[in-house]
């Protein structure tokens, strides 16, 4: 019995001690727990992971405990090398942090159930596991951190604006990129102190239009992104900018605004182009109108003067005038292609120029004899005042002559009836420059159309009270060939009904001892010559040829390249006069041909074609072409040209 009563006592003592152990575990992972929960496992935190995993053990006043994490190495301070240790290794996703370490300094009393009992055991592997969650948590708090570093930077590195709010109130902005300094001169915490601060920025016309857009993207509960444009002041109310400004707005299950996040894009530089762009498409309105208007207008008095020619065949005077008025109005015809294609070489920068030596003077009245009409028309008064010395300039005489006539015929078109205009030239010797006026008493300009008045195609608000119609290509062909002489071209007005000065400034150089003279040798009178028309379109051959038959040449036609080397060969002509733009064996192809027939070396080929550009001049003399006309050719050019070969005895 006694011996009964014993045994159940020792049981009972086993029994309690057993569970005075696992209470003390159970503390331990508790403490364990608590503590590797925490944001940051300091190494405080490491030493009071080990000293609660050392007591929970049965016998603590010899037991040490170590841990190594990340490369962070602690123990206990009774920690020595000993054979009596276990070791659990801290993982998580697949990847080893390191590892928890508990030993005995000393053999233990009950060695003979082993180092260490399986719940010792267990509660090792539970705290490597519990460290091993910190670790892992650590490891995503670190790649959260490294994130947010990385997306700050990027917000610090992009012109544009990004910025945060939280809430329903539109003014808790939670944060701001640095770009709001770049882009509008305030600093994020001077953006941040409100809302006001970007209502009082906002432009007068946009605000409360932004405002109410903004109000009814956030009451709608659909609406998730909303974006704007509008125009912002910066900070020192100098600078006004265009904004693109787009949101993502978050709202809860009940379509409440909870918060969002926004970019506003500087669209300044886009606004601006497409400013441009509305500018050029109305501009290109008002040229085609203008284009349309300049055409129409020569074709009802060219149509009227074949009526009057078919009607009054007997009555020379009718005739007469009918003819003068039809060469008139062809020549407006003539004038308006010509602008034509000086746009186009403006555009392509394809004008070329052939300097030489030439009299100031000559040129002023080249370009007066081609003004002349236009300042008859408007009963002005043309004074022209040069330097009493000749002054001599190495210039392209027909492209100087187009610019001063060009400056007198705008003066003409801007200036009332009964105007005057004055032409007046000097040199400044200081700057070795020659300086040309021209001034008028007419309109004027306004100063917002003087940073305009060069543009092509433009006529701005001076076009009502034109007289003369154009296409705007004047001015800007002016500026673009005294440039290309080295020059520049200026204007100025006191303002509107003030009048204007357009000023010529040239630089001059030496002029050499073999200059040539103002003169030049008249004009030969040309012998009657063989001549050979080459030209697919039947009217325009056989008006030329009637033109030149009057004037006593012998004239043959071809209709296409095959008939002409045909004829030519037959009986060979002193000048082939070639279209190019033929079907079938084209011009060039036909002056090739020529070319390689001997019999021909001392016929001239010309090139008679509605062809004009630089490249096609070019491409003319490589064909064997002697000279290139642009269609249609006046009579006096064609007399002079045949007057030359005659003088050659070609």
């Amino acid at each position: 019995m006694t011996k009964c009563m014993s045994t159940g006592a020792d049981d009972l003592q086993r029994y309690t001690h057993a569970l005075q152990e696992r209470v003390k575990e159970l503390e331990c992972l508790y403490a364990v727990a608590r503590i590797t929960g925490q944001a940051e496992l300091s190494d405080d935190a490491l030493k009071a992971i080990l000293q609660n995993l050392a007591k929970a053990y049965q016998y603590p006043q010899v037991t040490y405990a170590k841990v190594e994490l990340e490369g962070r190495v602690d123990q206990t301070d009774n920690y020595r090398t000993t054979e009596w240790r276990q070791r659990s290794v801290i993982q998580a996703d697949g990847r080893d942090f390191g590892f928890v370490e508990v030993g005995y300094i000393e053999p233990r009393p009950d060695e003979d159930e082993g180092p260490f009992l399986k719940e010792e055991r267990d509660l090792i592997d539970a705290i490597a596991g519990l460290i091993a969650s910190y670790a892992s948590r650590g490891r995503d708090r670190a790649k959260l951190v490294e994130s947010e570093v990385q997306l700050r930077h990027l917000a610090d590195a992009m012109p544009e604006i990004l910025y945060r709010g939280s809430g329903s109130s539109d003014s808790k902005l939670t944060f701001v990129s640095p770009a709001v300094v770049r882009l509008l001169g305030f600093t994020p915490d001077e953006w941040l102190q409100g809302r006001e601060r970007w209502v009082h920025q906002l432009h007068d016309e946009d605000r409360d239009v932004v405002l109410r857009e903004l109000a009814a993207a956030r009451a709608s509960p659909d609406v998730e992104f909303f974006t704007t444009e509008y125009r912002i002041w910066t900070k020192d109310g100098k600078t006004l900018r265009w904004v693109r400004d787009s949101q993502h707005i978050e709202r809860d299950q009940e379509g409440n605004v909870v918060s969002w996040v926004g970019v506003v894009s500087d669209i300044t530089d886009r606004k601006h182009l497409e400013q441009e762009l509305q500018k050029a498409h109305r501009r290109k309105d008002a040229f085609l109108a203008t284009l349309a208007h300049e055409l129409r207008n020569p074709l009802a008095p060219i149509r009227n003067a074949f009526a009057l020619i078919r009607r009054g065949g007997d009555r020379p005077e009718i005739a007469s005038k009918a003819l003068e008025m039809g060469e008139r109005q062809m020549g407006q015809l003539v004038r308006v292609v010509d602008e034509l294609l000086d746009a186009a070489r403006i555009s392509s920068g394809k004008i070329a120029l052939h300097l030489e030596w030439v009299s100031l003077r000559s040129v002023v009245e080249h370009a007066e004899e081609s003004s002349r009409p236009q300042i008859e028309a408007g009963k002005h008064q043309l004074t022209i005042e040069l330097p009493e010395s000749e002054a001599l300039l190495q210039a392209d005489p027909l492209r100087l002559a187009q610019v001063l006539s060009n400056l007198l015929n705008n003066a003409a078109k801007y200036t009332e009836s009964g105007g005057r205009i004055h032409l007046a030239a000097r040199i400044v010797a200081s700057d070795q420059a020659l300086v040309i006026e021209v001034r008028d008493n007419g309109i004027g300009m306004a100063p917002d159309v003087l940073p305009t008045i060069f543009d092509l195609f433009l006529q701005g608000a001076r076009s009502r009270h034109r007289i003369w119609q154009g296409l705007g290509v004047g001015l800007p062909l002016a500026r673009y060939l005294v440039e290309l002489h080295g020059g520049r071209l200026a204007a100025a007005s006191d303002g509107p009904g003030l009048g204007s000065t357009f000023s010529i400034y040239l630089p001059l150089v030496a002029t050499p001892a073999q200059a040539i003279d103002g003169g030049g040798e008249a004009s030969v009178a040309p012998n009657p010559l063989r001549l050979l028309i080459v030209d697919d379109e039947k009217d325009v051959a056989d008006s030329t040829a009637m033109l030149l038959r009057e004037d006593g040449h012998e004239v043959e036609i071809a209709n296409d390249g095959t008939t002409a080397i045909e004829m030519a060969l037959a009986r060979p002509p002193a000048v082939v006069l070639l279209d190019i733009g033929m079907p079938g064996m084209n011009g060039y192809e036909v002056a090739r041909r020529l070319r390689a027939e001997r019999e021909l070396d001392a016929t001239w080929l010309v090139a008679l074609t509605g062809w004009g550009q630089e490249q096609d001049r070019r491409r003319s003399e490589a064909a064997g072409f002697d000279q290139h006309l642009i269609k249609p050719v006046n009579s006096e050019t064609l007399e002079a040209l045949l007057g030359a070969c005659s003088a050659s005895r070609c």
